[in-house]
């Protein structure tokens, strides 16, 4: 069995110096921004961005609806106004 690393959590200013990178013109920037603020934000897997659709935002409940996240379970996890802001850019 491989033998376990211990994790290393960006901190709130490592996470904003990404953002701060991404531009703030091109699509693919303001895309990449909003997904590294939703990742962040909402404790999602890579695999769990990869699959959002517009429709899994609840702006209302401040909620995020996830599919299919570890172990192919649904999940449903709270979002800041951070969050959204960059998802509407």
């Amino acid at each position: 069995m491989p033998e376990k690393r211990p994790i290393h959590l960006l901190t709130a200013t490592e996470v904003r110096l990404l953002i701060d990178q991404c531009s703030r013109r091109a699509p693919t920037g303001v895309r990449d921004a909003a997904l590294i603020g939703v990742l962040y934000r909402g404790g999602l897997r890579i695999s769990e961005a990869l699959t959002l659709y517009a429709r899994d935002l609840n702006r209302e409940r401040g909620t995020l609806r996830i599919h299919c996240g570890k172990g192919h379970k649904p999940r449903t996890v709270g979002l800041d106004t951070t969050a959204f802001g960059l998802v509407d850019r």
